[in-house]
């Protein structure tokens, strides 16, 4: 998706746990992305401030909201969570079978 937005590097910033999560299954696809573990106490003592959203412009109709929970079931969602629910592109799918014939 970034890269049909024309984006040409891409980083994660997340708690340290998440990034080391991450960090295996990013580097075993073969994805160009970037990690960038942060902890929430060191930016607030930083005296940095996230920037202002507006939330209006996310809003959807509450009648047409469906939560997680109410459209996939629990496994759907693990998988999910490991990665295991993307629709990778064309790209995608060749560099990351090139990459697991090679091991």
């Amino acid at each position: 998706m970034a890269k049909s937005q024309g984006f040409k590097n891409i980083a994660l910033a997340t708690d340290p746990y998440q990034t080391s999560n991450l960090y295996s299954y990013i580097k075993k696809q073969n994805f160009e992305i970037k990690l960038l573990p942060m902890l929430l106490d060191t930016v607030l003592i930083m005296g940095k401030t996230e920037p202002k959203i507006n939330p209006e412009l996310a809003r959807i109709n509450d009648s047409l909201f469906n939560s997680l929970k109410q459209r996939e079931g629990f496994f759907k969602r693990i998988r999910g969570t490991k990665g295991k629910n993307i629709n990778y592109s064309d790209e995608d799918k060749q560099r990351i079978n090139s990459t697991n014939s090679k091991k």
